[in-house]
């Protein structure tokens, strides 16, 4: 690792600063599908939608929920800031909204969101129900992370209805999962030796309080070594310093030299974050909330020959 190192204490001290993230909403609601019949108003973003083409839900809502009946149905508004709805890859926002998470009400399980009024026009109706009553033990949505394929469900109604617009959706995949303390930028990363572009993912939370941020880097060559670097500015260089990858990070670099460590045969590393002690050139510092931060993994590669390679980048604003 001692080239490495020197490699990256000869890196440029500033790059271009890219885009900042946008804050999001406390649980992720995502349904798939397909469009199963089309008739959009002249006026909506999906007026060339076409039976066929590919749907996304994403929901982001805020938690705590309001319990309509305690343990049976509660309802969680939505932030439409982060909410949008996309087919045959076109995109439109939805700007208000609630979804609902329903456990024994009366007997069935599911996941509701009506009426939810999207930019260009009509609103956004999905809900999914099973009918056992066995697929949620609660309503609180946090608890109820999961997956479930469109063969879960006994019936539905998904689409986007009203204002001129008829667009039935398909059966939909869903999951409920938490987002990402982080927003990863600056990919995807160029091809390593393994074949792959190495990913960096966040673990934990980005609320500074807890402390208990974490990274995640996959899809590195196998027993290959490595460290995580850190830099409150955002940038972009190729190959910096003689490296086959591309340097996300600009600004005052710091390095988790005490964290070196070998992907192992998985080809992942991890990194613990103390907030309390980030590492930049002059020695560690404290974050406080509203500073954003930005990580990436460096390691080694042979690809075709022995040099270096990074992971993409991602950003995480502390709460």
């Amino acid at each position: 690792m001692k080239n490495a190192l020197l490699w990256l204490a000869a890196l440029p001290a500033t790059f271009a600063t890219l885009t900042p993230c946008v804050a999001a909403g406390d649980v992720i609601i995502e349904a798939t599908g397909t469009v199963f019949a089309a008739n959009a108003s002249a006026s909506s973003a999906f007026n060339g939608a076409q039976v066929g083409d590919p749907v996304l839900v994403h929901l982001e809502v805020m938690t705590p929920g309001m319990d309509v009946a305690p343990g049976q149905f509660t309802t969680y508004m939505l932030d439409a800031a982060a909410s949008y709805v996309e087919v045959g890859g076109v995109r439109d926002a939805l700007t208000d909204g609630q979804g609902s998470i329903q456990n024994d009400f009366p007997v069935a399980d599911g996941i509701r969101m009506f009426g939810g009024p999207m930019a260009s026009g009509g609103s956004l109706s999905l809900d999914v129900s099973e009918s056992t009553g066995t697929l949620f033990g609660s309503t609180d949505i946090t608890m109820e992370l999961g997956t479930w394929p469109s063969t879960t469900w006994a019936s539905y109604m998904f689409g986007i209805f009203g204002g001129g617009n008829f667009i039935e959706f398909s059966l939909p995949d869903v999951t409920i999962t938490l987002p990402s303390a982080g927003t990863n930028y600056c990919g995807p990363a160029p091809l390593n030796s393994s074949g792959a572009s190495a990913e960096i993912s966040s673990t934990g939370t980005s609320i500074l309080a807890s402390n208990d941020l974490g990274m995640l880097a996959s899809g590195l060559p196998a027993l290959s070594f490595g460290f995580f670097i850190v830099s409150d500015a955002q940038g972009f260089a190729m190959n910096p310093g003689g490296s086959q990858g591309n340097l996300c990070v600009s600004g005052d670099v710091g390095r988790f030299i005490d964290q070196i460590q070998s992907s192992g045969t998985s080809g992942t590393m991890t990194l613990t974050v103390d907030l309390t002690a980030i590492p930049q050139p002059t020695g560690p510092v404290a974050a406080t909330v509203g500073e954003r931060w930005n990580f990436q993994c460096w390691f080694r590669d042979a690809n075709p020959q022995a040099t270096s390679n990074f992971t993409d980048g991602i950003e995480v604003v502390l709460e």
